[in-house]
């Protein structure tokens, strides 16, 4: 649970703190076994960033491998930590798509959300994980602040050059008590009002 990086947008870090909790290899082997016991072929990790801490992901790899484990699996994490090394091992264990999440390839707006990466290290996390037989999904956002047609233009000519699997893309959401929501309710864009109108509901 949680992430150890505070971007603008994200209540990852209003629920958990900016810390990142993970439990025992042996814990989620023993949980993916009792899956594949049930039949199940295909499993999503939903981790922020399962890659966050090498030694880990590297052991549970090779877990996987020493059990003889079968299934497809996909993780999610951030582009600043993966390399050739856990890519391989990911790949090695069944691992057949990684999600990354982007959210611009515009080093302005990157700065702007504290993502905590630049472009080159987007492009550079896809690329480690096509060479690695990995398909790169990138999770991108559209209208964060100081969003404008120049940095919309600097993620197609990424998305264009470093040529990824897939796009998940959406306008930037607003979330209780983010950064993000405050910078809002400064500017007169929405109100703690809004969550507590039981209309909505």
């Amino acid at each position: 649970r949680g992430c150890p990086y505070r971007c603008q947008f994200c209540s990852t870090s209003v629920f958990w703190g900016a810390r990142y909790r993970m439990r025992s290899v042996d814990n989620v082997i023993r949980e993916i076994e009792q899956l594949i016991n049930e039949g199940i072929e295909d499993i999503e990790i939903l981790d922020d960033a399962l890659t966050v801490k090498k030694t880990w992901i590297v052991a549970l790899c090779n877990e996987i491998k020493k059990r003889k484990l079968k299934f497809d699996w996909t993780a999610t994490t951030r582009a600043n930590y993966i390399d050739e090394e856990i890519c391989n091992a990911m790949k090695r264990a069944g691992c057949r798509r990684v999600i990354l999440g982007i959210e611009s390839f515009s080093d302005k707006i990157l700065k702007q959300i504290h993502k905590g990466i630049n472009s080159d290290q987007a492009v550079g996390a896809i690329r480690l994980a096509q060479k690695a037989g990995l398909k790169a999904c990138c999770l991108l956002m559209v209208g964060n602040p100081g969003e404008t047609w120049d940095t919309i233009n600097d993620s197609i000519k990424a998305i264009k050059a470093s040529r990824p699997d897939s796009l998940t893309i959406n306008p930037v959401q607003v979330y209780p008590q983010t950064e993000l929501y405050e910078l809002a309710k400064q500017g007169g864009l929405v109100g703690d009002s809004y969550w507590l109108d039981e209309s909505r509901a």
